[in-house]
């Protein structure tokens, strides 16, 4: 079925899409890139919410099996309080170098 079968004019279909991306920033689906037009959205992205939403979990952190905050947590739980700092230092590390991968 195409645009003008439905009665919906090209201009129309604009006004969807426009009023679509706003709604979905303004509630904190997506973010867009800088220096866009009214009618261009440039670095469109899905936030944490909206992924959260799709349970979608990154690829390197499935590769783990756990997300971050739990291991930071089994971490937590093996380590003596002297060793705290140093166990979120690592874990922290250890998914910088996975996610740059």
């Amino acid at each position: 079925m195409s645009d003008f079968e439905l009665g919906i004019s090209p201009r129309e279909m604009t006004q969807i899409f426009i009023c679509t991306m706003l709604w979905l920033k303004q509630y904190g689906w997506i973010t867009i890139g800088e220096n866009n037009f009214a009618t261009q959205f440039n670095g469109v992205q899905l936030t944490e919410k909206a992924l959260c939403a799709l349970n979608w979990m990154p690829e390197t952190v499935k590769e783990r099996g756990k997300p971050l905050g739990q291991r930071l947590q089994d971490a937590l739980a093996e380590r003596a309080p002297a060793s705290v700092a140093g166990a979120l230092v690592g874990e922290a590390v250890k998914a910088m170098v996975l996610a740059a991968m």
